[in-house]
């Protein structure tokens, strides 16, 4: 999969791509978490009969772009085990 935007999937702006929202840092006690959507318990199916699916923004990703992205992708994955 094509890394994508923070837009995309919902983290800044209005819908994501999928219908849920991307992940949010919140404080508790002080100290920062990631909170996300767990993959099993996201209702797709849900999501897309409520018309929440959307094409807006992945669908003006040219080739060159997803070609880009796909390239920073490989080259993290490299990177990651190689140095650790």
């Amino acid at each position: 999969m094509a890394p994508l935007t923070d837009e995309e999937i919902g983290q800044v702006g209005s819908l994501p791509w999928d219908g849920v929202i991307g992940p949010k840092v919140t404080t508790f006690s002080g100290t920062e978490f990631l909170d996300s959507e767990k993959f099993l318990h996201v209702d797709y199916v849900k999501n897309a009969l409520e018309g929440r699916f959307t094409p807006r923004l992945t669908t003006q990703v040219s080739s060159e772009e997803y070609k880009l992205r796909m390239q920073a992708n490989a080259k993290c994955f490299i990177i990651i085990t190689i140095y650790f």
